[in-house]
Parts: C-alpha cells; structure tokens; sequence
C-alpha cells in the first residue's frame, strides 16, 4: 500500500492518541508511576472487620493499640474499638501494637462482615516473662541458640497406658497406674489453657504403635537410655511417654505416693508441648513443672499461665508474636514430634 505524506501525519497522531489512551504517558507535567511487576497491590474489597483488642488473658481493652492492615493503619478508641473497612476477602494479615505489649502478627479470615471480632495483645510485663516464655515454649533453656517454634496439640489427645513393661513384660501395679492416670486427666486442661480434656483414655496389655491423636504411654523394667528416667515426644499430634519402672522409682514420696507418678507428673508437661526451664528465669526445673502432691495439677501460676498463652496461638508461634503465614490451613500432625529425655535431676529427685 502506499502512503502520502498526509496519510502518514494521519497514521502518526492515531498512534500518539492510541499510546496515551493505554496509559503510557500522560497529560503534560503529571507523571504517571507503575509497581513493579513482581509488588502486589491491595485492591479494594467489601469485607468489613470491628470489634475490640483486648488482653490475651484478662480480655481487658487495649486502647492507643495501632493496627495495620491491607495498607491502611488505625488506632483503637479508648475502649478499644476499631472498625477496618473495604477489606479483600479471604486471609489478611495484621500487625498489632500497643505500648507495654508484644507486637502481634497474624491474620484474620474476611468473609464479609465480621463484627464483634477480639484480637488480643500478650501484655509485656507480669504475669508474663518473654524469658520464661521462651525457656518453657522455645526450648531457650536446653537449646538457647536455636529457638524452636512452639508446637502445642491442634486437637484433644487421647492416650493408651500399656500395663506391662516392654521390654520384661512385668506387670504395673495398679495403683501406679492409677496414679499416672489421674496426673494425665489433670494435666490436660491445666496445661491447655482450659482448651482441651483428654479424649479418651485406654488401658491394655497389647503394644500399639503410634498413631494420629494418641500418646502412647509404656513403661521399661531397664530404660533403653542409660542414666534416663523417662523422656516424651514434645507436643504435635501424636506421642509418646516411656517411663523406668526400676525399684527406686516405685519407692513411696512425700509428695505423691511414688517416684514414678512424679516422673509422670513432669512428662506430661513436655507431651503438651513445653520444655525445660531453669536458672535465672526459675530456682529449678521442677519447681515449675510438677504439681503439688503430683496430681496433675495445681501446677504452679507461672507455668499455668504461660501454657494458655501458647495454646491460645497455633503452633508455629515465635516472638515477640508472630503466627505462621499458613497457620489458617494446618493440619494436625500426625508425625512423631522431638523427644527429650530426662534424668533424675530435671525431674527434681
């Protein structure tokens, strides 16, 4: 085809007007600026989020809290109120702050208009110790330079008590049995915060195999670990407990009615997903873990209180407090967790 020259001046000015028109330049003296391909911008949604922040634990409001959220920031009235419009749906994540509180990183799950919504703030001062918090939740005392994630149970556990050792086949006297039944019942609730009870409890000669929502609980007439009274699986959702059944341990205490239960009584603190804990933040580690009289509960308020903080967070929780990104989709574990073993000296002999 040929073109004249007034053709051409035609062609080139639809070009211009075409290119401006698509946004690649703009009126004169304004300058038109794009993100970057790899940056994703919020868009505006109609999901709307209000309630209060609050305590994690005395559920008082926080007010002059700062809230972020979909690139917008508000601060709480005096109440604690806040209002958050225009959200996406689906998961948005948050950062919370307020003055004398961990900051709080989670999110929250729009589906539309959500009212009454509580987010709470850990306050950092006592009743809780970031220290303590991160002995006990973190593994800080055992494993000071790695601080694990916490990993509490997702679900009621159920456990099965096997009444004959595993490795002699010797009976368990009854009233140990007892004894360690009436410390887990106990401590479930205790140490969850009020969350969960045990779901179901089972008592057999049979071996079992670890499985899904169940901590196996067996005894050993000679330790496999030498120097070992006991150890236990770490929280998850699945477990074990394994205990020596040696004469010294079946010896009445002043405290419970045998070493034994006492062993038990400090096992089942780590089961429930919490470690070791010691000098400076307590006197000793079993000042903070075993319960009066060893029944599984009456623990001590320190311990008591930290135990809801954690499972009042999924798992995956660090600090200051900060959930998983994913936390909205985890699935039970059924995986076995760590084990920690523990000698007499942990157990407070």
């Amino acid at each position: 085809m040929h073109f004249d020259t007034d053709m051409r001046r035609r062609l080139w000015l639809s070009v211009m007007l075409l290119t401006a028109a698509c946004g690649n330049a703009g009126p004169p003296g304004i300058t038109v600026t794009r993100p970057s391909p790899s940056v994703t911008v919020a868009q505006p949604g109609s999901g709307v989020i209000s309630g209060f922040v609050v305590g994690n634990q005395d559920r008082v409001p926080v007010g002059g809290a700062r809230l972020r959220a979909n690139g917008t920031t508000l601060v709480t009235e005096a109440d604690g109120e806040f209002r958050l419009t225009g959200l996406p749906i689906g998961l948005v994540q948050y950062e919370l702050s307020a003055p004398q509180h961990l900051t709080h990183v989670s999110q929250l799950n729009v589906v539309g208009t959500r009212e009454g919504v509580a987010i709470d703030l850990i306050p950092d001062a006592e009743p809780f110790s970031l220290g303590f918090y991160r002995q006990f939740a973190r593994d800080g005392f055992d494993s000071p330079a790695v601080l694990r994630a916490t990993n509490r149970w997702t679900i009621a556990p159920s456990f099965y008590m096997r009444t004959v050792t595993d490795d002699l086949g010797e009976a368990v006297a009854p009233e140990i049995l007892a004894g360690i039944r009436r410390v887990i019942l106990n401590s479930v609730p205790e140490l969850s915060g009020g969350r969960f009870t045990v779901a179901a409890f089972e008592t057999g000669a049979d071996a079992r195999p670890t499985q899904p929502g169940w901590v196996i609980v067996t005894f050993f007439s000679r330790f496999p670990t030498a120097n070992v009274i006991g150890d236990s699986s770490v929280g998850g959702n699945a477990g074990r407990m394994r205990l020596a059944y040696d004469a010294t341990l079946l010896e009445p205490r002043i405290d419970c009615n045998a070493g034994i239960v006492a062993v038990a009584d400090h096992e089942i603190v780590h089961t429930m997903g919490f470690w070791h804990t010691g000098p400076p933040t307590s006197p000793n580690t079993d000042f903070d873990f075993q319960s009066v009289g060893c029944t599984g509960s009456g623990r001590k308020d320190r311990t008591r209180y930290h135990a809801a903080v954690v499972y009042s967070r999924p798992p995956g929780n660090i600090d200051p407090d900060i959930d998983p990104e994913n936390f909205g989709t985890l699935q039970p574990d059924a995986t076995l967790p760590r084990i920690i073993s523990c000698t007499a000296s942990d157990v407070g002999r």
